[in-house]
């Protein structure tokens, strides 16, 4: 399965909410230690899937850009060392205490071992969020600022379609002033005004380099191969239920 850029986020949101809403239910008098408990193992389980996304997510990243033979059949602590030497994490102990965690969270019988693995989630949002952030810029060669802007606009003016990035950026082989190229993937074909709002919002942007945008109807069977080879999908659509990432790579 593809790790989208956009999952990982999602994922860190979705823990910090209910780690949120859990500390406030605890504060509460009328909250029940059943349901308090009940609500500490939606953290738990929010930690398994962010933690599983971000290893992964690090396992990804030095594959493509350093090497899969340097990668390939490491321990976990090996590959935390190789997040560090390429300055996608910073600190390999505490990653390490994230997995065994993860580790443990499969094995719960007992309050305290629940205890224990509520209170290590509750310390996985920062780290995570960091090295999202490294990830994501990373993956498409750009600033974080550069990032932020790109999405932003994405957001405003697609928020219901899913954006691939591809060509140079996503390849590797490029230069600080090289195109970023996007494909918008929408139900329908966008139209021509919507097409037009979108490139001139680029274009009137702070980006230092040139955006540009296809959009998946309009391009032939043949170049949506030649995208499918390598890409990176920078936005995915915002309703869960959606399968068209799956139809387009049919």
């Amino acid at each position: 399965m593809k790790l989208e850029l956009s999952n990982l986020g999602n994922a860190i949101r979705s823990l910090e909410k209910a780690l949120q809403i859990t500390a406030d239910k605890i504060l509460q008098e009328d909250v029940s230690t059943d349901e308090i408990d009940l609500m500490k193992a939606g953290v738990i389980q929010n930690f398994e899937f962010s933690y599983e996304l971000c290893w992964k997510s690090m396992k990804r990243w030095i594959e493509y850009n350093v090497g899969a033979e340097t990668i390939d059949g490491v321990t976990r602590k090996e590959l935390f060392r190789r997040g560090v030497e390429n300055k996608l994490i910073s600190d390999i102990d505490i990653w390490m205490e994230f997995h065994r965690a993860r580790n443990i969270s499969s094995h719960i019988y007992d309050d305290k071992t629940a205890e224990e693995v509520y209170e290590i989630a509750s310390k996985f949002p920062d780290y995570a969020k960091n090295f999202s952030r490294v990830w994501r810029v990373e993956m498409i060669n750009v600033t974080e600022s550069q990032m932020q802007i790109i999405l932003r606009i994405l957001d405003r003016y697609v928020p219901d379609s899913q954006v691939w990035a591809f060509g140079s950026r996503v390849k590797g082989n490029f230069k600080s002033y090289s195109d970023l190229d996007l494909v918008v993937i929408s139900e329908d074909k966008m139209s021509i005004t919507e097409f037009g709002e979108l490139i001139e919002a680029f274009q009137e942007s702070d980006l230092p380099f040139r955006v540009d945008v296809l959009d998946w109807h309009a391009i032939s069977p043949e170049f949506r191969q030649v995208i499918k080879r390598k890409y990176e999908v920078l936005k995915a659509k915002k309703s869960p239920a959606d399968s068209l990432l799956v139809d387009v790579r049919s």
